[in-house]
């Protein structure tokens, strides 16, 4: 038994040995199928790795694009920034010279409204003193209409006037010579030379002495006598439509209801002019004629008419 026993120790020590070298390798292959799986998963990891770092280099190409970009456009932005800077310092001395040209345009804009004050008062002193001139047009329109009635009436006179002188000048010689012998009406006052005598009518038939004849008295202008010098003024205003006119020559300057004048401009006559009413220093005339196309102007000289 004991010599059985010790050969199989060696045979179960063998099997042992043969047990424990097949688990170990067992193990061995299980480790190595195991590590293989773990490479294989390394690997694919790493091809995934490789991918990612594929990924991050094109990442980080386009990041260094961005910043060359971001830097291109950092220097473009310092480059508008310095612009802009000095755009608004040269804005910030236009807007000083803005509150200065302000300040003055301030001042003038008061200047003129002082000015336009003082104009507005102007017209309406103005506006005053044209509605009293045009009351005293009226008032002379209305005197021009009176002294044009008045007019008519002294014409028609006239004509009888000289209707008789007319039939007294075609009466024979012995008849003239009367007349020449009875000299005025001794009732006839003296006329006076200054003042303007009204046409008197012919006398009634009955009234008068055979054998005479009463004439109109004869009146001695003091201009006809060489006494004053003819008087010179100027046309003031004009009324075309109702041809009338102003000039500044009146009663103390010697102008007299019936004084005819001149109208001169540039030394030639324009036209001739009758006064109808007397004031001071002011006198209403009619327009007789005008040898001018156009209206007589106010400025052109007017000149007492000679005999």
């Amino acid at each position: 038994m004991n010599r059985a026993g010790a050969k199989l120790i060696p045979l179960i020590a063998a099997l042992a040995g043969v047990v424990v070298v097949s688990v170990l390798w067992l193990m061995q292959a299980a480790r190595a199928k195991q590590l293989a799986q773990q490479m294989v998963a390394l690997q694919q990891q790493n091809v995934q790795l490789e991918a990612q770092n594929q990924d991050l280099v094109q990442q980080l190409d386009g990041l260094q694009k961005e910043r060359e970009s971001l830097r291109t456009r950092m220097n473009s932005l310092r480059t508008q920034l310095g612009s802009a800077t000095e755009e608004l310092d040269r804005s910030r001395a236009s807007l000083h010279d803005l509150q200065d040209k302000i300040t003055r345009m301030t001042a003038e804009r008061d200047g003129l409204q002082t000015q336009l004050a003082t104009a507005a008062q102007e017209r309406d002193e103005a506006a005053t003193r044209l509605t009293q001139v045009e009351e005293e047009n009226a008032r002379l329109s209305r005197s021009v209409t009176h002294l044009r009635g008045r007019l008519t009436i002294l014409d028609r006179d006239h004509r009888r006037m000289q209707e008789r002188v007319a039939e007294l000048e075609g009466q024979p010689p012995l008849l003239s010579s009367a007349v020449s012998i009875a000299g005025p009406h001794p009732a006839s006052p003296a006329p006076s030379p200054t003042s303007p005598q009204p046409p008197s009518s012919p006398a009634p038939q009955s009234a008068i002495t055979p054998g005479t004849v009463e004439l109109p008295p004869i009146i001695v202008r003091k201009d006809q006598a060489g006494i004053s010098m003819p008087i010179r003024g100027r046309v003031l205003e004009v009324n075309e439509a109702h041809r009338f006119l102003v000039i500044d020559k009146g009663s103390l300057d010697g102008v007299q209801v019936g004084s005819a004048f001149d109208l001169l401009r540039g030394g030639s006559t324009v036209g001739r002019a009758v006064v109808v009413r007397v004031r001071p220093q002011l006198a209403a005339c009619d327009i007789v004629r005008a040898r001018t196309p156009g209206p007589v102007q106010i400025g052109d000289s007017a000149v007492q008419r000679g005999p």
